[in-house]
């Protein structure tokens, strides 16, 4: 069983589908979010309890829906309290 795959938005792949992402949530609706990660923008389906302008991981499945890439997300992280600058230096080193 393949693990997750960190990465950036404009790197997307379907041929890599299970996938993480990290960003900022710039909207949200009831089943859905999109998320921001300065390199693109992904929408997330997903329900969860985190809001705009909040900082969060998802893991999930890559898919193509109306030719536009969808994340089916699995699990959601709140990753508000961390450190936005260190957390993506560490990230670019991968």
């Amino acid at each position: 069983m393949e693990g997750y795959k960190e990465s950036f938005i404009k790197d997307l792949n379907l041929n890599s589908p299970k996938i993480t992402i990290s960003g900022l949530i710039v909207s949200k609706e009831e089943n859905y979010l999109m998320i921001d990660d300065n390199t693109g923008i992904v929408q997330v389906e997903i329900e969860n309890d985190l809001n705009v302008n909040d900082y969060a991981r998802v893991f999930g499945i890559l898919m193509e829906f109306n030719g536009k890439k969808v994340l089916k997300g699995e699990i959601i992280q709140d990753l508000s309290k961390v450190n936005k600058k260190l957390y993506q230096k560490i990230r670019d080193l991968l």
